[in-house]
């Protein structure tokens, strides 16, 4: 039931963005594409969160039955709209989540095994894929290089307030206000470029959800979050035997994937869209912890 609510809930964002692009206008004052949300970031994560859960219902299930065809037409769905969002971030978390469902279905095929240890595999596949990789990286640099440093930018003066608040943090809540005052002194002081300061601005998050928790919470309320993360990608196992192993298959692709973009972007939203989103994360977690 969970499951479906979150496929669902992916698929009216993503035909309500489709609206947006070519009926009416976006919620967002300054952003053309936002689905319900105000910030094309926190679609963009919402749908590349749910792309692993929608291609593990597709790779898992019966043809024509009902959980592989909301699989069809939400992957379908998100294809059409993530690329639009231009948010860097999910493409890739996107990516991996998928790659790891992937994974999960066909690992212990004797037919994959036998092509992951094989010689070719070592001698052309790892190497093609580095510079793949490497080759889109560069890619997506040259496609916005200034959010690149700015991203940078913000990291650097992030660290910083980890630096002077380690173990607590400075705040549930309270990063907008800190952040600012730090990067005025940073300025001040002398120590930013300025490429940097053409870059500066009004700052309310991380850009980086990980960095973003230290710096509120410190070591403690981050020790917290790790704890969340290892417990749902490590402790909870996969078991083909397990009644609800695709399931869990799909939710593990789909916590990659989140984790993944959490490193690049924020999932951080006011608590009027929390009540959209977070209740079929809620009850995915719940899933997974309840089927441990």
């Amino acid at each position: 039931m969970a499951i479906t609510a979150l496929l669902i809930a992916i698929a009216v964002q993503c035909v309500y963005a489709l609206l947006q692009l070519h009926v009416f206008p976006s919620t967002g004052s300054s952003f053309k594409l936002t689905g319900t949300f105000n910030n094309p970031d926190h679609l963009a994560g919402y749908i590349a969160s749910g792309m692993p859960l929608a291609l593990g219902l597709v790779l898992f299930n019966r043809p024509k039955s009902f959980m592989y065809s909301l699989g069809i037409v939400s992957l379908i769905l998100s294809l059409l709209i993530l690329p639009a969002t231009m948010i860097r971030g999910a493409w890739i978390a996107a990516f991996i989540g998928s790659a790891a469902v992937v994974y999960f279905r066909f690992r212990d095929e004797p037919a994959f095994q036998s092509v992951l240890v094989s010689k070719w595999f070592k001698r052309l596949v790892i190497p093609t894929t580095s510079v793949l990789i490497i080759t889109v990286s560069i890619g997506l640099y040259q496609l916005k290089p200034d959010s690149v440093h700015g991203r940078l930018l913000i990291w650097k003066i992030t660290s910083q307030m980890i630096q002077d608040h380690p173990i607590t943090g400075i705040g549930f809540g309270r990063f907008d206000v800190e952040y600012n005052r730090y990067q005025g002194n940073y300025f001040a002081r002398g120590a930013g470029t300025e490429k940097e300061a053409m870059l500066a601005g009004n700052v309310g998050h991380a850009h980086n959800e990980f960095l973003h928790i230290l710096a509120e919470t410190g070591i403690v309320g981050f020790s917290f979050v790790i704890i969340c993360f290892w417990f749902i990608l490590i402790k909870v196992k996969l078991d083909a035997s397990h009644p609800y192993h695709s399931h869990m298959a799909a939710l593990k692709g789909s916590m990659i994937a989140v984790l993944t973009s959490s490193l690049l972007r924020f999932h951080s939203i006011s608590l009027q869209r929390l009540r959209i989103s977070l209740p079929p994360y809620f009850f995915s977690f719940r899933f997974l912890i309840k089927n441990f």
